[in-house]
């Protein structure tokens, strides 16, 4: 089964949501919650852009919405009410959530890998996560799949940054609980070398607008387009990256993808 990947080589991130939410407006029931990337204090490619979280509110005004993150462990002094993303929420009267201040739960998976993580993913009805695509210095790439590393509680990121924990397990089994039903990933610029600036990320043009509700297709697309930026990058294959891999294996989506341009 191949999934499908909606695509549009342009930065009209504002366009490219109307078309992406008109295709898949009847499924949106509940409670939405929107995932962005907010992991600093740094602009976009390290975060989400806020034009694409300003369009996307602005599409589904009315309904009933809260956005949420929690940014990266070793920052000192970062307000997330500080940032863009934050008070684009506030102009819009729709909530931010940070996630380290709400209820966390711990669960096993079957698999016996025990994560703690927020719990307000599993209190909505309808999840839209927004990555961007880039090289990560730890787990390779970061994208679609990564973007839920935002829910854990900060004794798990920190363990799996240290690899106390095995990370790229972490990211897969913390995709069988809290899988998104829709990810529009922001790839018109991305970071190669790292994934912020702060740690050494160079921009890169990509000049891509992805949506698909399988996150592993996304990110085995994505994979092939950082490559052609970076052809020293060590992975040779997506299945090199064990994150995809083990996500793969778990069949939280496929590696199959037909390209679809809106």
């Amino acid at each position: 089964m191949k999934a499908q990947i909606f695509y549009s080589r342009s930065s009209d991130r504002s366009t490219f949501v109307n078309k992406i939410l008109t295709h898949f407006q009847d499924e949106m029931k509940g409670k939405i919650l929107i995932k962005v990337n907010c992991v600093s204090h740094e602009p976009y490619p390290t975060t989400t852009h806020p034009e694409l979280l300003e369009a996307l509110l602005q599409k589904l005004h009315g309904r009933d919405l809260a956005v949420g993150d929690a940014p990266a462990v070793d920052l000192r002094g970062f307000d997330i009410k500080q940032s863009t993303l934050y008070k684009i929420c506030e102009k819009l009267n729709v909530p931010f959530i940070n996630f380290y201040e709400d209820e966390m739960q711990t669960v096993k998976s079957v698999r016996n890998y025990e994560l703690t993580f927020s719990n307000i993913p599993l209190t909505y009805d309808y999840i839209i996560s927004l990555p961007i695509l880039k090289i990560h210095m730890e787990c390779s790439m970061t994208g679609a799949l990564k973007n839920a590393f935002g829910y854990l509680a900060k004794r798990d990121r920190i363990l799996m940054h240290i690899a106390k924990k095995n990370i790229h397990k972490g990211i897969a089994e913390l995709n069988t609980f809290v899988k998104p039903d829709l990810t529009i990933m922001d790839a018109v610029q991305t970071l190669v070398k790292a994934n912020e600036i702060r740690h050494g990320g160079l921009k890169r043009d990509l000049g891509y607008l992805l949506a698909s509700k399988d996150p592993v297709a996304l990110d085995f697309f994505g994979f092939s387009l950082l490559k052609k930026i970076a052809p020293q990058w060590k992975p040779q294959s997506p299945l090199e990256i064990p994150h995809l891999k083990n996500s793969l294996d778990l069949g939280i989506g496929h590696s199959e993808y037909q390209l679809i341009k809106v």
